[in-house]
């Protein structure tokens, strides 16, 4: 009878605390999606899509909260990407800016000498085990070099190196 009493109050104090349960929202639900605003200007690799903005560079800034923040200023299309100064990026699968010092990394499907890589691909340097990467100096480079890499048989996968920050400014159209 002790058991049946303990039983039916569990019972009912857990329907109620279930009932009790309200799921939030998703980060994404409340905010519309960003949509693309230059194609032609669109990285696909995997299924992610990454979107380069060739006139928009990035600095780095500590806010007042101590949290690490992109700032964007404008610059030239064509102006040299440094490590000061990566180009402003951002990837629609995450909903996310970033940006992009011109670093591509990318794998072939077999086992290739450093010197075979570096004599079809100028410019590569190993990173790893039958890991490459090379690195380009504009927004278009990065852009070309990876469709180019991509569309080659014999590599693997390529991916532009991408590192996310938040921008300090998320009031862009």
């Amino acid at each position: 009878m002790i058991i049946r009493a303990i039983f039916l109050l569990l019972s009912i104090s857990s329907a109620v605390a279930n009932a009790q349960v309200i799921p939030m929202p998703s980060p994404a639900s409340k905010a519309a999606v960003r949509a693309v605003k230059d194609s032609a200007m669109v990285i696909q690799p995997g299924r992610a899509r990454i979107e380069i903005f060739p006139t928009q560079r990035v600095e780095m800034m500590t806010d007042r909260a101590g949290t690490r923040v992109m700032t964007e200023k404008a610059a030239n299309a064509g102006a040299i990407l440094t490590a000061d100064q990566p180009v402003l990026i951002f990837n629609h699968a995450y909903q996310q800016f970033g940006y992009a010092t011109g670093e591509i990394a990318f794998k072939f499907k077999g086992i290739k000498t450093l010197d075979s890589v570096k004599a079809s691909v100028p410019g590569a340097e190993a990173v790893g085990n039958q890991f490459y990467v090379v690195v380009v100096q504009t927004p278009e480079a990065i852009l070309r070099v990876t469709n180019q890499l991509k569309a080659r048989s014999d590599i693997d996968w390529v991916i532009p190196t991408v590192r996310y920050l938040p921008l300090a400014s998320q009031a862009r159209e």
